[in-house]
């Protein structure tokens, strides 16, 4: 289930590949012509081996603080009846090793401050 606010996930995955300290960006006209571009098209939305790029860089306190912003992401996203609630234990567990690529790319940026809500576009 996904959430009403999101950020773009191409947004997310440029923003997630700054913060891995990885430039990206769209080249221009005479780049293609020549094909003298290397662009790094990140994955991140879509690809939980893509997340682990970021997970496995975290010093213990940014995992810390990881764990808590995708708490209360993952709960909303499951809809659990009381979300003010903590869970312990088996349940958090559980809920934190299901965690989708979207998720996780929402908990990092959260946890660094670049999410950016943006209305989810109607289907």
């Amino acid at each position: 289930m996904e959430p009403n606010i999101q950020m773009k996930p191409e947004a997310a995955n440029i923003a997630i590949a700054e913060l891995c300290g990885k430039r990206w960006h769209k080249p221009t006209e005479s780049e293609k012509a020549t094909g003298s571009y290397y662009q790094y098209e990140p994955n991140y939305w879509h690809s939980r081996d893509a997340c682990a790029e970021f997970e496995a860089g975290m010093s213990i306190h940014e995992s810390i603080r990881y764990v808590e912003a995708l708490e209360p992401i993952v709960m909303r996203d499951w809809n659990v009846a009381h979300p003010t609630e903590r869970l312990r234990g088996t349940d958090i567990k559980w809920f934190l090793a299901t965690a989708t690529a979207p998720q996780g790319c929402e908990a990092f940026l959260r946890m660094h401050g670049k999410w950016v809500e943006e209305p989810k576009e109607a289907k």
